[in-house]
């Protein structure tokens, strides 16, 4: 039996936001768009829904502690949702010391990757976090790389662990059967978007006619967001930010990096990227990514 959590999952800044925007805008069938502070998608890290629904002070717990639990909490989140439970997660796909998935299969009904060239995931971070762009990279290379990793450094999610760029995806795309996982990239998202976004309408099992999709596609157009954002803010967005909703170019971050930077990106993912065709078989960038 199929369970009610739809994950989207993803490495951060690869359309995970945009993804939740369209489909608030698809679900909801209004005539005006849905605002982004009130888009679906509650994040599988945040702690006070965890300690809300566990009745347990996360804080009081080593995150190892917190991850024994999370696979339950899940299970419980899925059985009581009565409809389809939407989840954004940046965490990498993990199994706990005993081998049991912290994201199980049972309490899942599909889940949704999106994959971002990490030329450009890079520079987009970096604004994003308000880091330099080596921080960046050295996390994006990094199989450890791990978000609120410690007891004392208490926020309003709880430890991810995102690992490195080539091993969050490799993770998702590898999950075992039972998480129905339908990658979308991000470059098709913006240069293919009826096609993109109706096949992972399809994937999650909705029933939508063009004229829906189209219209929530609309709806969450970039030009949209932004205007959304500087009329009322975002929610979501760093207090150190200027802007959640920046440029979202395909192929741009290239030109933020050093000759130095790219080649180091591309020598610690050039498997990957050949894989979702950013590289060509000579590990050379193809044009337009």
């Amino acid at each position: 039996m199929s369970g009610n959590i739809v994950w989207l999952a993803s490495y951060p800044k690869s359309g995970n936001t945009w993804l939740r925007v369209f489909l608030s805008n698809l679900v909801s069938g209004d005539a005006n768009p849905v605002h982004i502070n009130r888009i679906l998608g509650k994040a599988a890290g945040d702690r006070a829904v965890f300690d809300n629904l566990t009745g347990i002070d996360s804080g009081n717990l080593f995150p190892a502690e917190v991850d024994a639990i999370r696979p339950d909490w899940y299970s419980y989140i899925s059985r009581h949702a009565g409809d389809i439970c939407w989840m954004k997660v940046h965490d990498a796909y993990q199994y706990l010391p005993d081998q049991q998935p912290i994201f199980p299969q049972e309490a899942t009904r599909c889940t949704i990757y999106l994959v971002r060239n990490p030329l450009d995931v890079a520079p987009s971070f970096s604004r994003h976090m308000n880091m330099s762009l080596e921080q960046i990279i050295e996390g994006l290379n990094d199989e450890g790389h791990t978000i609120n990793a410690e007891k004392e450094n208490i926020t309003g999610q709880l430890r991810q662990k995102l690992s490195s760029w080539s091993e969050n995806v490799l993770s998702w795309v590898n999950a075992p059967a039972g998480m129905k996982v339908h990658v979308m990239r991000y470059e098709d998202m913006k240069n293919s978007p009826y096609e993109t976004f109706s096949a992972a309408v399809s994937a999650i099992g909705l029933q939508k006619s063009e004229a829906e999709i189209r219209r929530a596609l609309e709806f969450s157009s970039f030009a949209t967001l932004k205007e959304m954002e500087l009329q009322a803010g975002f929610r979501e967005k760093p207090g150190h930010s200027n802007s959640f909703f920046h440029e979202g170019k395909v192929g741009g971050g290239r030109n933020r990096l050093s000759r130095e930077q790219v080649a180091r990106i591309v020598a610690n993912h050039k498997e990957v990227m050949q894989l979702f065709g950013y590289l060509d078989q000579q590990g050379n960038v193809v044009d337009g990514y």
